[in-house]
């Protein structure tokens, strides 16, 4: 069954929902400058006790050195990463010695080819890759749909457990997944209420994962 992952959450009203729901994964933006759904590490922290034992928590970030993700997601109580920004791969090894219990996920960005050649690079280093869209600056959460052409081969040849980010709603969600075949998917402005883009309109969640469960 694919897994279902809910990033840009805010608040426990939203995560309990989410969860109830069936997601698996559950994705909160740390201190990421500019970001329009991030939480600050106090809050995150009292947010994440309320959760723990009940759902894989993932915390996104775009620091870049092992001692400052290991510092942050140690703080937080984090289940597991999700690194947003090109790293070094020293870094990731790094972060493994510090961390051996922390799950990693890795955003690789498709803007072409070459996103093939980093996900087979970051793979054997990462539990997963999760295959995004970008939009200038913004690095994730843009509603821009990823080229799936691409994301097809990646799951093809990277030989990983591979996410589905990028413009993901429910009306399109059972096609990306028929034709992609990822291992989860990953949705975050797709589900968010137009009013409101801290809050997940659960009509639209319910209906996301009813049709990615169902592949």
């Amino acid at each position: 069954m694919v897994r279902v992952k809910i990033c840009g959450i805010t608040n426990a009203e939203d995560a309990f929902a989410a969860i109830k729901l069936g997601a698996d994964f559950l994705g909160f933006v740390l201190e990421i400058a500019g970001a329009e759904r991030a939480v600050d590490r106090g809050e995150a922290r009292a947010l994440f006790e309320e959760l723990r034992g009940n759902v894989q928590i993932v915390a996104l970030t775009d620091l870049v050195q092992a001692e400052k993700i290991a510092e942050l997601c140690g703080f937080v109580g984090a289940d597991a990463v999700q690194l947003v920004k090109e790293m070094q791969v020293e870094e990731i090894l790094a972060l493994r010695q510090l961390m051996p219990k922390l799950k990693i996920f890795k955003t690789v960005h498709v803007t072409g080819e070459a996103a093939i050649s980093e996900a087979k690079r970051f793979g054997s280093l990462v539990d997963f890759i999760v295959l995004d869209s970008k939009s200038g600056r913004k690095l994730g959460g843009t509603g821009k749909k990823a080229d799936w052409k691409i994301c097809e081969k990646i799951v093809s040849e990277c030989g990983r457990h591979v996410f589905l980010a990028g413009g993901l709603t429910p009306e399109n969600v059972a096609k990306a997944i028929e034709q992609v075949k990822p291992f989860g998917v990953d949705v975050s402005s797709g589900v968010k209420m137009q009013t409101n883009k801290r809050k997940i309109d659960l009509i639209k969640l319910k209906k996301f994962i009813e049709k990615a469960k169902k592949q």
